[in-house]
């Protein structure tokens, strides 16, 4: 990067992104980054974004694998899940710091994102199957 602090480069300009948040409601946000999620979810911001999204239900949980490929051990990278009352929050690598993250350590991954992904749409299936009506006729 080009020196900047981006977690509180994040904090000092949240502001625009708050308001998208607000606005928008959304139910499921992915951060590439822990810098990106760690000032999201900073003391600083944390009655902003709990207005938003309601309380947080328990601690970030950060997961590791071990996955072999080529007899090699792949445990480099975390995947951080934080859930609030009305919102879902995914912590992937980011990938300028995530060289060598093979396909086959993502895929590890597979049973925590289906899991995000499906209680998703399950909570959208129904609008979103009106809207692609709405939009065909």
């Amino acid at each position: 990067m080009d020196g900047t602090n981006t977690y509180q480069a994040c904090i000092e300009d949240n502001e625009s992104f708050l308001k998208t948040c607000e606005a928008l409601q959304p139910r499921l946000i992915f951060f590439f980054g822990r810098e990106l999620f760690w000032a999201f979810a900073s003391p600083v911001l944390s009655s902003k974004v709990e207005s938003i999204f309601g309380n947080r239900v328990g601690e970030v949980i950060w997961l590791q694998k071990e996955v072999y490929f080529n007899g090699k051990l792949r445990r480099r990278f975390r995947f951080g899940f934080q859930r609030y009352e009305k919102l879902m929050v995914v912590v992937l690598p980011h990938a300028t710091g995530a060289q060598g993250v093979a396909s086959d350590y993502i895929e590890a991954f597979k049973p925590e994102m289906t899991e995000v992904v499906n209680a998703w749409w399950v909570k959208h299936e129904e609008k979103l199957k009106i809207h692609a009506t709405i939009s065909t006729v």
